[in-house]
């Protein structure tokens, strides 16, 4: 049913979708277009990466430590990178009835690049040598409910 790369492609797919709305968030930000679309953009950004973050910590970090017996293997690491762009994303909101802090946003483009980057060339590949297809079957259905 899924290919061989299930978690690699679907997540990735999501990764360039976060990618457009982050950099029309910039653009939006650089040309001082109106609060209320830069406001937008940040929720529909923040909303996503949010639900990115909760398939993989929910759903994908729980198979992968299970399997590769590694608890505290690089998924402890993801966490903890998880938990500081959560914390950019708070800071950033605080500020959303004023102006987005455009430096922040930045900042938070580049650790998330580095972020998808170990994601994308080492835990997905890694994931996706585990799965069988039943695996596969349930990830998607897990990652479907969560679509929210």
């Amino acid at each position: 049913m899924y290919g061989v790369n299930f978690v690699s492609e679907y997540l990735t797919s999501d990764f360039k979708r976060l990618d457009l709305i982050l950099n029309s968030l910039v653009k939006a930000v650089r040309l001082e277009k109106s609060v209320e679309l830069q406001q937008s953009l940040f929720s529909l950004f923040k909303s996503g990466l949010m639900r990115h973050i909760q398939w993989e910590e929910g759903v994908l970090f729980p198979i992968f430590e299970r399997e590769s017996n590694l608890p505290n293997g690089p998924t402890r690491i993801m966490k903890a990178e998880h938990s500081e762009m959560s914390s950019v994303l708070n800071s950033i909101e605080d500020t959303l009835d004023n102006r987005i802090d455009l430096e922040k946003l930045v900042a938070l483009g580049n650790c998330l690049d580095e972020h998808n980057l170990k994601e994308k060339r080492i835990l997905y590949p890694s994931i996706d040598r585990m799965l069988d297809e039943d695996t596969q079957e349930m990830i998607a259905v897990a990652i479907s409910r969560e679509f929210k």
